[in-house]
């Protein structure tokens, strides 16, 4: 958990050390200033996520995009984009990692098939007990 401390000039937001500094003038639009800045941060983590599990897959995601999914934690088009909702970045990083390399995985097998599971699986062996904790946990993921 960081720390909000109040500035009255730069930036609207910016992690500093281990606070979050925002601008004053933000503070009425604050949650949209939160969302703003991990949907900013969130294409960097999950671009540097993809790339680390690429090479374990034979095709790769046309583009990417991070949105809000409402109740969905990510989404694969049918032109290759990966869509993943900002809250991801707020798991930890285990667990945005089978985010991740579930909707990859999509790139190959579209539905949940027992193949499609096998794929998750020789990427991520404890893939279970990632989902498990984001079944139990993912509702208090937000800001």
């Amino acid at each position: 958990m960081h720390q909000l401390v109040l500035i009255d000039e730069g930036k609207p937001l910016r992690l500093y050390r281990s606070s979050f500094e925002m601008n004053r003038a933000c503070v009425g639009r604050g949650r949209e200033t939160f969302i703003r800045w991990y949907r900013e941060h969130a294409r960097t983590i999950l671009e540097n996520r993809i790339n680390r599990y690429k090479d374990r897959f034979a095709v790769q995601p046309t583009d990417l995009k991070v949105l809000d999914l409402k109740y969905r934690w990510g989404s694969c088009s049918q032109d290759g984009t990966l869509n993943f909702h900002w809250k991801t970045i707020l798991a930890p990083m285990t667990v945005v990692d089978y985010i991740v390399v579930h909707e990859m995985a999509h790139l190959i097998e579209h539905n949940h098939t027992p193949e499609f599971w096998d794929l998750v699986g020789t990427v991520l062996s404890d893939y279970e007990k990632r989902k498990e904790w984001l079944e139990r946990n993912g509702k208090y993921l937000d800001i």
